[in-house]
């Protein structure tokens, strides 16, 4: 079966990152030093270094002390310290899926930015999807409390003490800034830091977060649920699926003042799915009635028999072919997940690996996950002590992911602005961005490409909120390697760019001029 593009190229770019690790004599003898250095008596991250190795510059990255370790109870890390060109600042960066791999690559951009960087597995080793891809599997929290623990929030936290402790020991001195940068679970990781541990760090991205586990998990097993029928077949070719897609398109395309293949804000998009149902003697293309019954499921999400809603839906533009890629033993990513998830996690105590998630009950099943929620759950909407620290908190989230409903990132957003006084109260260190036609943290039909982290500096280091973000679609190479080097890539070079688009604080949206050239950002305006 093909593996998705980000699978594939996470493959690609896990096998060639690191290529090229001639040794110089006196960066590889500042890196071998380091390796000799004792942190076990580091407070609240007591930590022994495993090898530290030289790794010579190489395109656009400067030579690093690569490090790896174990830090408290047992969360494996690795740090990417620049040698020379370092920038003074310390950005960890959060893993992906269920984690279980220290996935260095997710440094790159940041060590190319001059940053020491440091990435963990996140308490446990797991295996992966596919090499290089986020890992489906949960099978290492069964029964183990530790493990839970340290994925649910302590092996974050002191991977980012012992982070900056290394950080002090290599350079001689603390680093003048530190930053947060993590989206699906690492957008969790991210929101557990701010509401924590709301010191850590100066500025946070959180993308996509999988913040509310409960929910966003039984999501994935309604949406699975939701588009096979009975006997487990998919209820959707790729013909039926084009043909939905392009009538929500037509429907609600021009919300935004253009027609671009991009619905700008679904919550404007008023689509019912039966106006597609097939009429008795018509030979015009239709959906067939379980057909518009899984897109209305899609679409209003999970609810009881008796219609009480779940958890929110998903955009009605998204690309629902997504949710039928496979993921393993025979199931698709989003079961794959979800099972897993309520397999050794969600419930108390884990009914274990023999649980189906054709089990799962949505009359009683969803209010099981109270301690799951409790231990991993990143839905405190009071933030003062984050605010009051200093801190700046981006937030965004794709209008079309097909993983984690959006709905939900919105309504904590909103949730936290009214706790935090309102709009003008929280403007000042938290925004949301929607992120039109973007999937789960990347690609997608829209522009999805955002330097969050130079608007993050900027808001940061300089005062300057980021009341508009420019987003790009760049052209990705058809090789997976080059693709894979340019995704999360700053900045996109000019003869890459399709179009661009202004993403603007949540709950503004942007919309045509309808008079300059539709693929500039700067023909676009703010409106609500």
């Amino acid at each position: 079966m093909r593996k998705s593009l980000i699978a594939s190229l996470l493959a690609a770019g896990a096998a060639s990152l690191f290529a090229a690790p001639a040794l110089a004599a006196e960066p590889a003898e500042k890196c071998t030093a380091l390796g000799q250095m004792d942190f076990a008596q580091t407070p609240d991250a007591p930590a022994q270094i495993l090898e530290a190795a030289y790794v010579a510059a190489n395109g656009d990255q400067p030579g690093l002390c690569r490090v790896t370790g174990i830090v408290t109870s047992a969360t494996s890390f690795e740090i990417q310290l620049p040698v020379e060109r370092w920038n003074g600042k310390f950005l960890q960066a959060g893993c992906a899926g269920f984690c279980g791999r220290t996935m260095g690559w997710y440094c790159r951009d940041a060590t190319a930015r001059g940053y020491a960087c440091i990435v963990s597995d996140l308490g446990h080793r797991s295996a992966m999807a596919s090499p290089g891809a986020p890992s489906l599997s949960a099978i290492w929290a069964d029964g183990n409390d530790s493990a839970q623990i340290d994925h649910g929030f302590r092996a974050s936290h002191a991977t980012t003490v012992i982070g900056k402790a290394i950080v002090a020991g290599f350079y001689g001195k603390d680093a003048d800034r530190s930053y947060f940068n993590g989206c699906s679970e690492g957008g969790r990781e991210a929101l557990i830091a701010a509401q924590r541990f709301p010191w850590d760090f100066d500025g946070i991205i959180a993308g996509a977060p999988a913040m509310d586990v409960g929910r966003s998990f039984l999501s994935q097993i309604w949406n699975d649920r939701a588009m096979h029928g009975p006997d487990g077949q998919p209820l959707f070719n790729p013909t039926s699926l084009a043909f939905a897609r392009d009538a929500v398109l037509k429907a609600c395309d021009s919300n935004d003042g253009v027609m671009d293949g991009i619905i700008g804000d679904p919550r404007q998009c008023r689509f019912d799915p039966g106006v597609l149902s097939c009429k008795p003697g018509s030979s015009d293309a239709c959906l067939t009635q379980p057909q518009t019954q899984a897109l209305g499921a899609l679409i209003g999400g999970p609810r009881t028999r008796a219609g009480t809603p779940i958890a929110p839906g998903l955009s009605p533009a998204v690309a629902w072919g997504r949710l039928m890629a496979p993921g393993t033993a025979g199931r698709t990513v989003p079961a794959s997940y979800g099972e897993e998830f309520f397999r050794y996690l969600g419930f108390s105590p884990a009914p274990g690996g023999s649980w189906k998630a054709a089990a799962f009950d949505f009359e009683t099943d969803y209010r099981r996950s109270g301690v799951a929620d409790a231990l991993l759950s990143a839905t405190n909407p009071d933030l003062r002590r984050f605010r009051d620290a200093g801190g700046k908190l981006i937030l965004y989230h794709g209008w079309d992911d097909h993983l984690i409903a959006p709905g939900i990132t919105v309504d904590y957003y909103e949730t936290a602005r009214a706790t935090m006084g309102g709009q003008a109260a929280t403007d000042p260190f938290f925004r949301l961005f929607m992120v039109p036609g973007m999937d789960h943290c990347a690609l997608g039909g829209g522009a999805w490409a955002v330097d969050y982290l130079t608007y993050l500096e900027n808001w940061v280091e300089k005062g300057d909120a980021p009341d508009r973000l420019v987003a790009t679609r760049p052209k990705l190479p058809a090789d997976p390697v080059q693709a894979f080097a340019r995704i999360g890539r700053f900045p996109v070079p000019a003869d890459e760019v399709e179009f661009t688009r202004p993403i603007y604080p949540y709950p503004q949206r942007y919309r045509y001029d309808g008079r300059g050239d539709p693929t500039k950002a700067s023909s676009y305006k703010s409106t609500k």
